[in-house]
């Protein structure tokens, strides 16, 4: 039997929603990894293409190691389980069949529901990944979710579904769709260029990693790279995207009296309002004055919104 808080496991299984297993067409892939040990436990999802891990505390230790997986039915109810109650995963078998049973309290109630499940070796197990490794800083996640708004969502272009991140000029993180491109200064590995995909991206813009610093581990070259993210109490695996990132320095204007540089107080919610502009009635201009001071005017349908 493993016991665990009601909250600990929802803050847990709001990271692990980044990752939609849940709709997989691989049933065991539909299934959460659950794996305790003395005072912890691992809940691990998987796509194959990225495996997320998020390590929770035990409500009562174990003596020994114990391994189930969690049916997507069983882990939308134990979401929603009073957070202040403690929620028990029991696994058994009857004959070949593997059988979950789910205890926890909901409204005040007690919940007690049998879920049919698989045996927790079916399920992917965790790459090894070996490599140089980076400390990054909040700062850079803070940017990827940033820069990431330009990354196109193409299939033809695979390359581009993602962002890319540079070593060059002291760290670049790139996205464009081949109509518009956004890039940001950031601190990022410099023992290898990749591009992380758009799924990746969005595990990493929960406020999980974009409030504290992570561990990158580039492990592999071409169709064999993996990129680890490890904070104290998660873990993202992700495969690079393979193939060439366009030369994005040409479409830059250097030393250009056309370009403008942002204060960092001011791009925050400068990128938040033009990020909000959607649909094809929206237009922006930007247009410098007489005062070399830049101006930002947004039309509506033609007509002249804000300036």
């Amino acid at each position: 039997m493993i016991q665990i808080a009601a909250q600990r496991f929802q803050e847990a299984g709001k990271i692990l929603k980044r990752l939609p297993f849940a709709k997989s067409s691989l049933t065991v892939l539909s299934h959460v990894e659950l794996r305790a040990k003395d005072e912890t436990a691992t809940l691990a999802v998987t796509d194959l293409n990225l495996r997320l891990e998020v390590r929770v505390r035990l409500a009562a230790p174990l003596s020994k190691a114990v391994a189930m997986l969690i049916p997507s039915d069983a882990f939308r109810a134990a979401m929603k389980a009073d957070r202040d109650s403690e929620i028990l995963f029991t696994h058994g078998k009857l004959g070949e069949l593997h059988n979950l049973h789910l205890s926890t309290r909901c409204g005040g109630i007690a919940i007690h529901a049998n879920y049919p499940t698989l045996p927790a070796e079916e399920f992917s197990a965790r790459p090894t990944i070996a490599g140089p490794s980076t400390l990054l800083p909040a700062k850079t996640f803070e940017s990827l979710a940033q820069v990431s708004a330009a990354a196109s969502h193409d299939v033809s272009r695979e390359v581009l579904n993602g962002v890319f991140f540079s070593p060059e000029d002291g760290g670049m993180l790139i996205a464009t769709d081949g109509k518009r491109l956004a890039g940001m200064p950031a601190t990022v590995p410099q023992s290898a260029e990749f591009v992380l995909p758009n799924a990746a991206v969005k595990v990493l813009a929960h406020r999980h990693f974009i409030s504290q610093a992570s561990t990158v581990t580039i492990s592999g070259k071409g169709e064999e790279q993996l990129i680890c993210f490890h904070t104290k109490n998660a873990i993202l695996i992700s495969k690079s995207i393979e193939g060439r990132f366009p030369k994005w320095k040409q479409v830059v204007p250097r030393k250009s009296r056309a370009s403008a540089m942002f204060a960092e107080k001011e791009r925050k919610s400068l990128h938040s309002w033009l990020t909000s502009l959607k649909g094809a009635d929206n237009s922006v201009t930007l247009r410098s004055n007489k005062h070399d001071m830049l101006e930002v005017i947004h039309a509506h349908k033609g007509v002249v919104m804000a300036t």
